[in-house]
């Protein structure tokens, strides 16, 4: 139980049956991190007899078989060092506790420290050699000594920087750091190193705060006689003389060499940090939710913008990996927000998708931000329909009638005549807007101002043209193409197929001859999942072993090591079964390793539908809680290639008639014709 637990279970006792949101809102994290929270609350709770903790419908709620001032009583005993962590911080003290020998440490020291059994320390440490081994961190093992680390001191401060820089785990500095540390390593004089690389380097305020918590961690380390190898330099921007200088004892050249190359490489992602602070895909969940939820609350589509996508999801993962925590950066929006306030406060009032993920509070900067994105995407959208007539009719005066000539010539690339309200409407528009009430049904009403809602209510109705005009129109060929068409089609005909299999038929034949070459980048959703990475009909007895069955094809291959579906079970099994994207359907994944060896996918369809989520099941509200019918395991080996397919896959799924047919067919042949057709589909629309 950490400090977080103990201020819920307070809250609790005051207040019972709060909601998820509340809580989370309340100590600014994610509702996943608060139900981690109640599981740690209800073994507490089971130990000391006291009662139980749970989430039903979305709530926290307490039943107790103590009065309340007895529990408040056994809670007030404790402080920092008395708190049951959960496992997994159970598992990164071990680690720590152990760097901080040079000799062995045993399980009695190890329970002892963690006020936990040895049974429970046992099965830490296997959690923790899978932490250690991320690192290149060694752990040896005598039964009759206990634990002691073996590795490169550079590989030790790399993990040292990772887990005590992560707002999460704050109280184990105390764990690691003696109490009186700072002014061991002489903690004033740091600020004087600080003030002269800053002086003498022009870098970011981030890449100043990260040189100083790794000073920190490298001066305690040779405090404690533990000595960084000589490493591979880099020129260092700043003559290391006006360092030493200073007269400081516990920083040598070869530690800020080390610092300094390893902030200038920080683009690197580290299995921990990277775990802790959710990957690529978790990120593009993520944006496809915010885009989703602010496309119904504005009325706009923006789920076939890839750009918009694509840069929100650059945006949030650099969000995730915390690289503007320290940007004092101001952006001046206040036209765009003057112009847009509806805009402008629909997006505010979603960002909570994004914080529940990010465990914490959007910053300033990065709010402002996806403002920016969020306005681009609406831009992209008020500029199609190039070649649509549009026309205004207005009962206002000539000055008003160039201000609203001038606000949608702005904003709408359309072509636009106004009429007065009794002039006679000469030729035919696509879309006729009225500023006065009128009772024909097909004008659309628009205030005289032309508000924010109207851009947004313009913008629908364009775009519904603009898409009916697509299917409307006939295509044009030349004689050779269309003789070719017409043989193809001649002998599907001549086959004399039912109707529906003579239209799949006719549709695979024309897809087909499709020129489809593509950078590798666009590589979409047909291009991974082919009929041989497709299985139906898999037996799995529950959620891990429908892992293992959906990446088994992919170690066969040769596309992933057997290590990463261990790897996938052990992110889930820490941030919670938020891999299901759609309704029955789980997208396995974790963060890029050594494991992948390709970018590739395998798709199954159990026999039998699965749970993912153990604690709650079958809450309509929430999808990671329903049963899983199709499973399909990524592999990737970068951020790019599946970016395209993952975007498509989220959008097909949002097809209830997709899902349907998905459900019907029979064979791994007909899944990919159903995915390949649906797909070419999408981006024909785009």
């Amino acid at each position: 139980m950490n400090q977080r637990s103990k201020e819920i279970i307070n809250q609790l006792i005051e207040i019972n049956n709060q909601s998820l949101k509340e809580l989370s809102e309340i100590y600014e994290v994610s509702e996943r991190t608060i139900r981690n929270d109640v599981a740690s609350l209800n073994e507490y709770l089971n130990s000391c007899h006291f009662g139980t903790v749970e989430v039903k419908n979305k709530k926290v709620v307490l039943h107790l078989t103590v009065s309340k001032d007895e529990i408040l009583q056994e809670l007030n005993q404790f402080n920092v060092y008395d708190y049951k962590f959960s496992s997994e911080e159970r598992s990164v003290i071990c680690l720590l506790i152990l760097i901080s020998h040079k000799d062995y440490v045993t399980l009695n020291q190890l329970s002892d420290k963690l006020l936990a059994s040895r049974s429970t320390i046992v099965n830490d440490v296997k959690n923790m050699r899978k932490i250690a081994r991320k690192y290149d961190i060694n752990i040896i093992s005598k039964a009759s000594n206990g634990y002691k680390i073996s590795a490169n001191e550079s590989d030790i401060r790399l993990f040292l920087f990772k887990v005590l820089t992560q707002d999460r785990f704050a109280v184990l500095e105390s764990i690691f750091f003696e109490e009186d540390y700072k002014e061991h390593i002489q903690y004033s004089k740091l600020g004087k190193i600080l003030s002269v690389i800053k002086r003498n380097m022009n870098v970011s305020e981030k890449f100043l705060d990260d040189f100083y918590r790794y000073m920190v961690i490298s001066s305690y380390r040779n405090l404690k006689d533990f000595h960084i190898e000589a490493v591979e330099t880099l020129p260092l921007d700043f003559d290391y003389s006006q360092i030493e200088e200073i007269s400081y004892d516990y920083l040598t050249k070869i530690d800020c060499e080390f610092i300094y190359r390893n902030l200038v490489n920080a683009s690197t992602d580290y299995d921990l940090g990277a775990s802790l602070n959710g990957d690529a895909i978790l990120v593009q969940v993520t944006a496809m939710k915010f885009i989703e939820k602010i496309s119904a609350d504005l009325s706009v589509d923006f789920k076939n913008d890839y750009t918009f996508y694509e840069n929100l999801s650059a945006h949030l993962l650099r969000m995730f990996r915390n690289e503007y925590i320290n940007d004092k950066k101001k952006i001046d929006l206040a036209a765009m927000a003057n112009e847009n306030p509806l805009l402008n406060e629909i997006v505010l009032k979603n960002l909570y998708i994004i914080e529940n993920e990010l465990g914490r509070k959007v910053t300033a900067i990065e709010r402002d931000y996806i403002l920016i994105h969020v306005y681009a995407a609406l831009e992209r959208k008020k500029r199609i329909g190039g070649d649509l007539k549009v026309a205004v009719i207005t009962k206002e005066r000539a000055s008003e009638v160039f201000l609203i000539e001038s606000k949608l010539a702005n904003h709408f690339s359309f072509y636009l005549d106004i009429y007065s309200i009794n002039d006679t409407i000469l030729g035919d528009y696509d879309l006729i807007l009225t500023t006065t009430p009128l009772s024909n049904k097909d004008y659309v009403y628009i205030s005289p101002s032309i508000t924010d809602e109207d851009y947004i209510l313009i913008s629908r109705h364009v775009n519904e043209i603009v898409e009916a005009k697509k299917k409307l129109n006939e295509i044009q060929l030349n004689r050779q193409t269309a003789m070719q068409l017409l043989k193809y089609i001649s002998d599907e005909i001549d086959k004399d197929l039912p109707k529906q299999k003579l239209k799949e038929r006719i549709r695979e034949k024309l897809f087909a001859a499709i020129d489809d070459s593509r950078e590798v980048n666009d590589r979409l959703l047909q291009d991974f999942l082919t009929p041989d990475y497709i299985e139906l009909n898999v037996e799995a007895k529950d959620w891990k072993d429908s892992i293992f069955k959906a990446g088994n094809k992919l170690i066969d291959n040769g596309d992933i090591d057997a290590k990463y579906l261990n790897a996938i079970i052990d992110n889930i099994e820490q941030n919670g079964p938020y891999v299901i994207i759609s309704k029955g359907f789980a997208f396995p994944h974790a963060q890029l390793g050594d494991y992948n060896k390709k970018t590739s996918m395998n798709l199954i369809r159990l026999a039998h539908p699965i749970y993912y989520s153990e604690e709650i099941q079958d809450d309509e509200d929430d999808i990671t809680t329903l049963p899983v019918k199709y499973v399909c395991v990524l592999s990737a080996i970068d951020k790019q290639q599946h970016l395209k397919a993952v975007f498509n896959l989220f959008n097909l799924l949002k097809d209830s008639s997709f899902k349907d047919e998905l459900d019907k067919c029979e064979t791994a042949e007909q899944v990919y014709n159903l995915i390949k057709n649906s797909e070419n589909v999408l981006e024909m629309r785009r």
